[in-house]
């Protein structure tokens, strides 16, 4: 039996030749797909750790104090009453007693607010130091209070 090959078009022997082989790219589409999600996900990464780092330099802070608290007490012990708020925190970096090689700021780059007398005059709590916290003002609620911090509040 014979057969008779039939004449093709130069576009099916094309589409033959093409038809047992896979894609070879990727379209305009699927990569700008790719893209957006890999974009929603670098914002929701930005998101999750822009809140993290607010509360590492909450913690920082927080260390930095005590440890000026700490230095406080010992001049006290050592000179009977704490420094007046005139001369600030400076005699424990540049004083007799050197409890601190320098005075700390907070992780905002804010001074420590330091009072003595405290404004409550409380025996309990005889000097102020607090943190102006993120939007570096006093008396707003990002302060961080020193006697808040140790009760735990």
């Amino acid at each position: 039996m014979k057969t008779t090959h039939t004449p093709t078009t130069p576009r099916q022997t094309s589409a033959r030749r093409h038809a047992g082989h896979a894609r070879r790219g990727f379209s305009l589409l699927e990569m700008m797909l790719v893209v957006l999600i890999m974009g929603i996900l670098m914002g929701v990464v930005v998101i999750s750790f822009g809140g993290q780092s607010e509360q590492v330099k909450r913690t920082a802070t927080i260390a930095k104090m005590k440890q000026i608290n700490n230095a406080l007490i010992g001049y006290s012990n050592q000179f009977g009453t704490f420094p007046p708020t005139e001369l600030g925190l400076d005699p424990l970096a540049k004083g007799i007693t050197k409890d601190l090689e320098r005075v700390p700021k907070d992780d905002w780059g804010s001074v420590f607010y330091y009072q003595f007398p405290s404004a409550g005059n409380d025996a309990e709590r005889p000097f102020d130091l607090k943190s102006l916290g993120r939007d570096k003002q006093l008396n707003t609620p990002d302060d961080i209070d020193i006697w808040t911090v140790y009760e735990g509040k």
